[in-house]
């Protein structure tokens, strides 16, 4: 048994030695002095005649009401349009991306939110500042297939936030992060408000303090943490560092480092595809009163792990077809509409962990639904083939279907970072996808897809170095996606910048989605209301080369389609009009 033993110990050590972390130890902020943790208090809410007035302005004639089970809601015929928790305070009106106009003039953030004050309803005076800041703009053209030109780009929705503030005894200003102290506010056309994501308590020094951990303790604390991010052919490099106050939302603030990251990096700093960003929090010292996210998610497979998908499975015959497409026994009552869900996740890859977080994250909150019977159907390791060769076995056979993988420009891994790639349109099932696809016999029926990948969908801005002229900007953006989008499927939505593994957007938007909300309406909320994007950190895109934010999203779909819900997949067949959405890179 020693032999076993000292061998496997000597291969422990040689994977940990040649495993690496990059992190330059001036990137650390010098603090001084210690910093203090605050108490927080019970939550407070914004006025309902505000919510009333703000949730008019998207659904006319339609106020909140008490339910009576903890919840005040408003609801626009069946379709939930906004909430107040009425224990933790937390409040949502979700923003109708299909009917908000273009604005025609610039909008103005401190017009539109001019009943945001100190000591206001919904920010009383505490230990703490406030300032209203402006974030992503929401921007968009239209592509006319048959006459081959688009109409100019357009400002949508301008996302603004309230940025919270601490300032220390050593005259420092230091932000406030964490999925706390939110307040989200979507400004349209006419600076109306048109969508709100709100969550916050008062704050008060508590007495307590943190001492700041010495420079070579907190680099030796970071990077022996970031090691599980690692391989050993495979590092990770730091690329910024900042202090914040996070907020949890449950009982205090406490200062913390903010550490981002880049993982899959060889050596020589080459990447194949961009792989996904890291965000993660850690103590400046000893006396942490909570504990904080953990570095690398924990049972990622305690909901279970994904199959091997079977290749070049036959398509099933028409009267098949037919028998499958028949209504249910439970739709013929009028009971829950049944959605099919495909889950496909990268293989063999170093953050492997959070990648099925988030699949399985994202099936949690679809399975908890009230309005859908939504089907486990396929949850794959996936390949080339699910998205080519097999493609009307598998991914065209769901109605609802998640992507977990890396991305670059048009481009996606099935392996790791670098390998099995999958190139837009070329990768792809040549009839497209949806209820028109794969000719008689095929199984119809993709309506929406989502590829949590980064920079796997540009649009024209990330174009700026690469074309001299808008309309070559456009097309670039727009021509990977018209031969997907030939096959009928309502919706297609990715990241155009880098998301962070820290982020929540999936679980969010399959929340939303099972809510009855339109599904590519739904991701442009979630990521744009995510807390780990409410701050101006930036990176150089792998293929823009454009300093750029992080997490900003986008989304494609036949014109109309952007309140879609996940059960209306109609027999759309290829359209002639198609619209792009995504935030740009405004930051603050």
């Amino acid at each position: 048994m020693l032999k076993p033993l000292l061998w496997f110990l000597a291969s422990l050590a040689t994977l940990i030695a040649a495993s690496w972390v990059d992190l330059d130890p001036k990137l650390l902020p010098v603090i001084e002095g210690s910093l203090p943790i605050l108490d927080l208090g019970s939550p407070t809410f914004l006025p309902m005649d505000l919510l009333n007035s703000i949730v008019g302005n998207i659904v006319p004639n339609v106020t909140f009401n008490d339910e009576g089970d903890g919840n005040i809601t408003a609801y626009s015929g069946e379709v939930l349009a906004g909430f107040v928790n009425k224990d933790t305070g937390e409040t949502r009106i979700y923003g109708d991306y299909a009917s908000i106009p273009p604005a025609k003039s610039a909008i103005n953030i401190k017009k539109a939110l001019d009943f945001i004050k100190r000591d206001s309803i919904g920010f009383p005076l505490d230990d703490t500042a406030i300032r209203i800041v402006k974030g992503p703009t929401l921007r968009g053209a239209t592509l006319f297939v048959d006459e081959g030109n688009s109409t100019e780009e357009a400002a949508y929705l301008t996302q603004s936030f309230v940025q919270r503030s601490i300032k220390a005894n050593n005259g420092v200003l230091y932000p406030v992060c964490g999925p706390g102290s939110q307040a989200a506010f979507g400004i349209g056309a006419d600076n109306k408000v048109v969508s709100v994501s709100y969550l916050w308590k008062p704050a008060k020094i508590s007495g307590q303090e943190i001492k700041p951990n010495s420079t070579k303790k907190a680099v030796a604390t970071i990077k022996s943490a970031l090691l599980s991010w690692t391989t050993a052919d495979a590092g990770v490099g730091v690329y910024g560092i900042d202090v914040c106050f996070y907020d949890s939302g449950a009982s205090f603030l406490q200062p913390v480092y903010r550490v981002l990251a880049q993982t899959h990096l060889a050596k020589d700093g080459s990447l194949t595809v961009n792989a996904n960003r890291l965000l993660h929090y850690f103590p400046i010292g000893s006396g942490s009163p909570e504990p904080l996210p953990s570095v690398f998610p924990g049972n990622s497979t305690s909901d279970g792990s994904p199959d091997e998908p079977q290749g070049n499975i036959t398509a099933r015959s028409l009267p098949d077809e037919l028998d499958a497409r028949s209504p249910s026994p439970i739709q013929a009552r009028g009971i829950k509409p049944e959605i099919k869900v495909g889950r496909y996740v990268v293989r063999n890859d170093s953050a492997q962990d959070s990648f099925l977080y988030n699949a399985n994250g994202f099936w949690s909150n679809l399975a908890s639904s009230k309005v859908y019977a939504f089907q486990n159907s396929q949850y794959y390791w996936h390949y080339p083939f699910v998205y080519k060769e097999s493609a009307n076995s598998l991914i065209n056979d769901v109605h609802l279907a998640l992507t977990e993988t890396h991305g670059a420009f048009h481009l996606m891994s099935t392996l790791s970072s670098c390998c099995d790639l999958v190139s837009i349109p070329g990768g792809l099932q040549a009839t497209g996808y949806g209820t028109a696809a794969g000719g008689r016999g095929g199984r119809f029926r993709l309506g929406f897809w989502i590829i949590n990948a980064c920079e796997v969908m540009p649009a024209s801005i990330d174009f700026q170095l690469l074309e001299s002229t808008q309309a070559r900007r456009l097309a670039r953006a727009f021509d990977p996606w018209r031969p997907v989008l030939a096959g009928g499927i309502s919706a297609i939505m990715s990241w155009r910048t880098s998301p962070f593994f820290a982020d929540n957007t999936p679980q969010t938007v399959a929340k939303l989605i099972a809510q009855g909300r339109g599904v590519a309406s739904s991701w442009l909320e979630a990521a744009a209301t995510d807390p780990v994007y409410r701050h101006s950190s930036m990176y150089i895109g792998q293929t823009s080369r454009v300093n750029q934010p992080h997490g900003r999203a986008s989304a494609v779909y036949p014109c109309d389609r952007a309140a879609s819900n996940v059960h209306q997949t109609v027999e759309l067949g290829r359209p002639t009009c198609i619209q792009m959405r995504y935030y740009d890179n405004t930051v603050w």
